[in-house]
């Protein structure tokens, strides 16, 4: 799953602009040319297209930079909330209007999913994102959300300004060594050491809660499990201390008599 978001987020418009061919760029100039040969105006922007992607430097720097055009700037961004699934509420460092600024970690390193990414691409037309890393191997669920965000807001035509601490052409690379796990010949995923922690067992809570109705009922069910598993954990240890004892046998498989019982 991971090597397939690699793929499909390698091929999204913000690596394409690091790599040096920024497709809406192109197209931009395409439609300028289109009207000067018919005698038109061309766009003011189409000769200069604004920068969307900052790598290093100062991350304030590049905020401002990316919202010089805009009314009011970054000045005019004010900490704030932005309603996502299930009712819950997101902590936004900097909003107005239809724009808003995060870090990395805000939205990448929180249990949130692409439902909630599409909360905010329709909440914002412009997302300024910055501190984005360079992502280690372990770190490939941050990959994933990442990888989620980017699409929910490019499905959403949402104005992406990214600031990264290194090359955006490295934010994933790491993370390319489970796709050559798994094409490479000589290559096992397992001894990268991350199946251990890579998934979670359980299955996606949201939908659980969607099942039995309300999150109390998930609270329930999952605390009525864990008193099962202690229940069964103490029976377990009970009959490593004592195993004679266990159960209420006396060792030898017979139940004891009764002091008065005939025993002829």
């Amino acid at each position: 799953y991971v090597p397939a978001l690699v793929d499909h987020f390698r091929g999204s418009f913000v690596v394409s602009a690091v790599s040096g061919v920024d497709h809406r760029s192109e197209m931009l100039r395409s439609e300028a040319e289109a009207l000067r040969g018919a005698g038109g105006a061309a766009p003011a922007r189409a000769e200069a297209p604004q920068r969307v992607v900052f790598e290093g430097g100062c991350p304030e720097e590049a905020l401002q930079r990316a919202l010089a055009e805009d009314d009011g700037g970054a000045a005019a961004l004010v900490p704030g909330h932005v309603k996502i699934s299930w009712g819950r509420s997101l902590p936004v460092p900097g909003m107005s209007g239809g724009a808003a600024r995060f870090h990395f970690d805000d939205l990448c390193r929180k249990a949130l999913a692409a439902e909630d990414y599409l909360h905010l691409a329709v909440r914002f037309h412009t997302v300024y994102i910055h501190n984005v890393p360079r992502l280690s191997l372990e770190e490939h669920n941050e990959a994933r959300r990442f990888t989620n965000l980017v699409d929910a807001l490019y499905e959403h035509s949402v104005r992406l300004f990214c600031h990264s601490d290194v090359p955006l052409g490295e934010v994933l690379r790491s993370v390319e060594a489970l796709r050559e796990a798994s094409e490479k010949d000589g290559h096992d995923a397992d001894r990268l050491g991350l199946f251990e922690t890579m998934y979670d067992d359980q299955p996606n809570f949201q939908i659980q809660i969607k099942e039995l109705g309300s999150r109390e009922k998930w609270q329930e069910l999952q605390d009525k499990r864990m008193a099962e598993e202690q229940k069964a954990e103490a029976a377990r240890l009970g009959k490593l201390v004592a195993p004679d004892a266990a159960q209420g046998t006396t060792g030898s498989g017979w139940s004891a008599a009764p002091a008065g019982a005939d025993l002829s």
